[in-house]
């Protein structure tokens, strides 16, 4: 699990602080930034959501995406049979899914449980 939540940069293939990187996109108005890549899963950071490993995937015909978000355990995963047009569609419909999530009542309720039963990653704020 260690090795899964090191990452590196794609600039320079160096180590990177997740903190670090939160803390120097803090004032970033964009909704989403890559944060790094490890063991073939993108660090993502959702200005809506959070934190997210993602994973996107495809062959030609066919597109998917696996999006887990370690602060919340939640998991969405998206499958669909066309190549979209545009690029990103799929980070768009993700983060609309998870959106719809967190304004969910119960799944609050089933998050606010999961923080407290279990000890968070350093770079997850109780209550985020």
């Amino acid at each position: 699990m260690k090795m899964m939540q090191t990452f590196f940069s794609e600039e320079n293939g160096q180590p990177i602080s997740v903190e670090q990187s939160l803390a120097n996109h803090a004032d970033s108005n964009q909704f989403w930034f890559d944060v790094g890549e490890g063991m073939g899963v993108g660090l993502v950071y959702m200005k809506d959501h959070g934190l997210v490993f993602m994973h996107p995937g495809g062959m030609p015909g066919y597109e998917s995406v696996f999006m887990y978000n370690p602060c919340k355990d939640m998991y969405v995963v998206l499958m669909y049979n066309q190549q979209p047009k545009e690029p990103f569609v799929f980070l768009h419909i993700a983060q609309a899914i998870a959106k719809t999530l967190d304004a969910s009542l119960w799944t609050q309720a089933k998050v606010k449980w999961y923080q407290w039963m279990h000890e968070l990653p350093p770079y997850c704020k109780r209550g985020s």
